[in-house]
């Protein structure tokens, strides 16, 4: 239980990547007072969490509406993540185009464009929904609920980091922690694909 755990959250925390996507939201609030930049950050995290524990508490229902199984998933899944690994290895990520123009537009302009195409997207949805099918065991997902909120802390504390010492993290550091969950992804994801072509053919 406490490995599946760690390596639940060792995933989510990848697939969000907070040090990598954290410069992006530095620049982004750059221009407003630290109070909003605070409020930011705790607003960017939570709507993470949502998007997250929402993933693992409805995903198996709309499995079963669509009529997708659960090794089919496990291994598509496991692709996007795996994917997701490769794009970062290579040093591809998004990045927001524009910021905000006024303290009253932080949640429209940067907390939602934030969390949900870097920090929440669809890759991270897909693991974080196939962790709920693979370690649920019919129950409550409480290992993907549990990485999940770990993870949205984990990147409340990287984002005020970011906001706070903005200057002092080098863009090599940056690159080097992108490629190391990188790769930590492109196991996890080939991790979900071998679990799932196993329970297809040889289920228990």
């Amino acid at each position: 239980m406490h490995s599946e755990l760690i390596q639940a959250i060792i995933t989510i925390v990848a697939v969000t990547n907070p040090l990598g996507n954290a410069p992006i939201f530095g620049q982004l609030v750059a221009d407003l007072p630290k109070s909003s930049q605070h409020a930011a950050a705790a607003r960017a995290a939570v709507v993470v969490l949502i998007i997250l524990a929402g993933s693992a508490l409805v995903g198996e229902a709309i499995l079963k509406l669509f009529g997708i199984s659960l090794d089919a998933f496990r291994v598509a899944g496991g692709v996007i993540v795996a994917a997701m690994g490769f794009g970062m290895l290579n040093g591809k990520h998004s990045a927001i185009q524009s910021g905000p123009e006024t303290e009253e537009s932080v949640s429209e302009s940067i907390v939602v464009p934030f969390a949900m195409p870097l920090c929440a997207g669809p890759g991270a949805i897909s693991a974080v929904i196939t962790i709920s099918l693979a370690h649920g065991d019919g129950g409550a997902p409480v290992t993907a609920l549990v990485a999940s909120l770990v993870g949205a802390l984990a990147l409340y504390a990287v984002l005020l980091s970011t906001v706070a010492l903005e200057k002092f993290v080098s863009p090599s550091a940056q690159r080097i922690f992108t490629r190391f969950m990188g790769l930590i992804l492109v196991a996890m994801g080939f991790q979900f694909v071998m679990h799932g072509v196993k329970d297809f053919f040889f289920p228990a």
